[in-house]
């Protein structure tokens, strides 16, 4: 398969070659000094539906950049770190890690959590030991998952064919990815069943679970709420303050009288 020149953009003219002669780029030997190409934009405008990799470099005593590879962009490198840039699509899609972590947790999958919006299904990867960043695979662009040569590397192979060698495991990385995608399709389906909703019609039934979503959602969030400020409710109170709050019950719980 002839390489998709565009996919090497932005790497140094040395690595740009050796990548596009093997149809692969070995991510465990890339420095940031392998990028050329630099994006000073804050926020930055990415293409998060074509994101291949992040690449985080950072450690806890190490502040340096970060890489992104895209399909439609190629290569650059930014300051902001992995976590500033998830913030950013946070920001702009209006999916934030708590819904992600609720969706994970009503679907009873395990963690670390994953980004999924749309077709954009991002899944942290290269997990250090000790550090608050990480590296993300777009796992839209993935079609298949191997072992690397070395131990403790995989080899993925990229919806084009390119092929990308990273620090992971295949068993590690086949369940997170497809994890990632029930979460996709777990978003899809409630979408569907909204847009059933708004144009009032119930030609389709509805697993039930599905319907149930925003209830559990909303108590997640109501008891999060209460432990982080501090307030030691039981379950079962919240389950009651939310069925008033439901009813519009204009009764009050004096929570802090009662402590």
């Amino acid at each position: 398969m002839t390489m998709v020149p565009i996919y090497w953009e932005g790497l140094t003219t040395a690595q740009q070659e050796q990548a596009a002669t093997d149809n692969l780029i070995d991510l465990t030997k890339l420095r940031p000094s392998d990028v050329a190409r630099v994006a000073y934009d804050h926020p930055l405008d990415v293409d998060w539906s074509s994101v291949i990799f992040i690449k985080n470099f950072r450690t806890v005593n190490q502040q340096v950049d970060t890489v992104v590879w895209t399909a439609n962009e190629g290569f650059y490198r930014t300051s902001a770190t992995p976590n500033a840039l998830l913030a950013e699509l946070s920001a702009i899609s209006g999916v934030s890690g708590f819904d992600q972590k609720t969706d994970l947790g009503y679907l009873r999958l395990s963690g670390p959590v994953p980004f999924v919006v749309g077709s954009t299904m991002l899944v942290s990867t290269e997990r250090p030991m000790r550090a608050n960043n990480v590296s993300w695979l777009g796992g839209q662009e993935v079609a298949n998952v191997k072992s690397g040569a070395h131990l403790g590397n995989v080899r993925v192979i990229l919806n084009n064919g390119a092929i990308a060698i990273f620090k992971d495991s295949p068993t590690r990385l086949r369940k997170k990815l497809d994890e990632a995608c029930q979460l996709r399709d777990f978003e899809q389906q409630r979408w569907a069943l909204a847009q059933e909703q708004r144009n009032l019609v119930y030609g389709r039934s509805y697993d039930q679970d599905l319907r149930d979503y925003p209830a559990y959602r909303d108590h997640q969030l109501l008891w999060a709420a209460f432990r982080k400020a501090g307030y030691p409710v039981g379950l079962a109170d919240v389950d009651q303050i939310l069925r008033e709050v439901y009813a519009c019950d204009p009764r009050s719980w004096h929570l802090t009288d009662e402590r």
